[in-house]
């Protein structure tokens, strides 16, 4: 492999993103890196806000894709933490 990465996944020899993704990803591997549930996933992909393949059995989430759908969302509001002193 080219990029200095180590690719995140499952199988040996995945390609990775030169920030150190896979192009592609097993549910397990997505929910690692997203954060995001295997359920909620679905419904993500149900909505067509990420898309996937199928290889035979399994399903894999466009890593590149899906991570430019997170880019697109709001940013986080947080209020500040007030203490009780």
């Amino acid at each position: 492999m080219d990029c200095k990465t180590q690719p995140i996944g499952d199988a040996p020899g995945r390609a990775a993103s030169p920030i150190g993704y896979p192009a592609y990803a097993t549910l397990a591997v997505w929910q690692r890196l997203s954060g995001i549930s295997r359920s909620r996933t679905y419904e993500l992909l149900a909505a067509g806000h990420l898309r996937a393949i199928k290889l035979r059995s399994r399903t894999l989430i466009d890593v590149e894709a899906a991570l430019a759908w997170m880019r697109t969302l709001p940013a986080a509001e947080i209020a500040p933490v007030q203490r009780a002193d």
